[in-house]
């Protein structure tokens, strides 16, 4: 019997096996090309396009994680199966190549029934999308298939590099008992508990370091935090059970009545802990992002009514816009609207800079254009009375917040002179 055969009757007698495996990958080489798709979409606007950006960075990167783990788990699937090989006089190297000609099959007809998926649903992809947020001119282009190969080949080639490795340093006992090895490690409640606290703390400080409120914004600590929230839910699994043992230990009643099934559950957990990890990881991600393109497009017509709180604005300098309020209404009328209402607001239009220790942050530019309004007028204009200490400015967000600051402590004008 030829080496080529025993592949082909390896493949057939693992029929079943071989086709969920395959259909996962075919699942992520289809939803990587829908994405890639919109990727190199022009009539996407930008805004809208960073979101997208960003979906298709996490979902190479649950890529990657899920494609290493699906493939360690069907090689360690396939012990007694490669023990028996190994029996027989088969060495670890004919194993790699078995292994080797086996993905080149699967990776072929991987990306082949996916990227058909992909070409089948992205139109449905592209209609759902139009409904949701906007009209999105469907288009496929070359770069979408060259993205799709390129990211997807070298996850797979490089999990395939390393399950060789893994299979190179086995022996025959031990790839016999991979495909029934547990994890055995001790569930240590103290770890969970551990783990909990610092998820929580975690959580508590993301949003508040993100928003400045406290380390200074710090992307160290922003990265730190999220690599735990990240992280920790690793081990809260795998101790979860044993955790709870703790506080149920203190009704001996309850404890006793259901010994049995919290061992069980704190053994199943442990062996389990990566699946579930694995798992919660893709159904996290897949919220969060459905929860930021949701967001953003629901709150779109508020951020625009707030940005841009009358119909029509325009800025009126020495040289051009000197338009009065009745050459205004005149034109308005003259296409059938009505001025109901006609203000203005004289401001100063200077960028402005943050600020630290007395120097201005290099590169990090608070807004492009700041708009300075003097009191007298902010008054006149917001029907308002506020009265702004001397040495201090009024700080005024577009959501309706405010607070009184000095300006030389967190920001910094760029301006000759200003006489107001």
């Amino acid at each position: 019997m030829t080496f080529s055969a025993i592949v082909y009757k390896n493949l057939k007698y693992n029929l079943a096996r071989y086709i969920s495996f395959y259909l996962v990958n075919s699942f992520i080489v289809a939803v990587l090309f829908m994405y890639g798709t919109l990727f190199f979409n022009d009539s996407i606007p930008d805004n809208t396009k960073s979101v997208f950006n960003f979906s298709f960075v996490a979902i190479v990167l649950f890529c990657i994680v899920f494609i290493s783990y699906t493939q360690t788990y069907f090689v360690k699937f396939r012990g007694k199966e490669f023990g028996v090989y190994l029996t027989l006089g088969m060495t670890a190297r004919d194993l790699k190549k078995m292994t080797r000609r086996e993905n080149i099959i699967i990776i072929s007809i991987s990306l082949l029934t996916g990227i058909t998926a992909g070409l089948l649903f992205s139109r449905m992809f592209y209609l759902i999308l139009g409904k949701l947020l906007q009209t999105i001119e469907y288009s496929i282009g070359f770069d979408s298939f060259l993205l799709t190969i390129g990211v997807f080949l070298p996850i797979y080639i490089i999990s395939t590099f390393f399950t060789e490795r893994y299979l190179t340093k086995l022996s025959i006992i031990e790839v016999i008992q991979s495909s029934s090895k547990k994890e055995v490690a001790t569930a240590n409640p103290f770890v969970g508990l551990v783990s909990i606290l610092l998820f929580g703390l975690a959580l508590y400080l993301l949003p508040k370091i993100y928003t400045d409120e406290i380390f200074d914004g710090s992307k160290a600590m922003l990265a730190l935090c999220a690599i735990v929230v990240l992280a920790s839910p690793f081990f809260i699994f795998g101790t979860l059970i044993s955790t709870c043992q703790l506080f149920i230990r203190k009704f001996p009643r309850v404890y006793n009545n259901n010994l049995l099934v919290l061992s069980n559950l704190a053994h199943r957990f442990l062996s389990y802990r990566t699946i579930l990890y694995v798992v919660s990881l893709m159904v996290s991600l897949g919220v969060f992002l459905i929860g930021v393109g949701y967001t953003i497009h629901k709150n779109t017509v508020t951020f625009n009514d707030l940005e841009r709180p009358y119909d029509f604005m325009f800025v009126e300098d020495g040289i051009y816009n000197h338009v009065s309020p009745d050459e205004m209404r005149e034109v308005i009328e003259d296409s059938g609207g009505k001025l109901e209402k006609y203000a203005v607001l004289e401001y100063l239009s200077l960028p402005i800079y943050k600020m630290k220790d007395g120097k201005v942050k290099t590169g990090e530019r608070t807004y492009f254009n700041g708009v300075l309004v003097s009191e007298r007028n902010y008054n006149k204009h917001m029907a308002a009375n506020k009265d702004v200490k001397q040495g201090s400015m009024l700080d005024v967000f577009l959501d309706g917040g405010e607070i009184q600051t000095k300006p030389a402590e967190d920001v910094m004008f760029l301006m000759r002179r200003i006489v107001i």
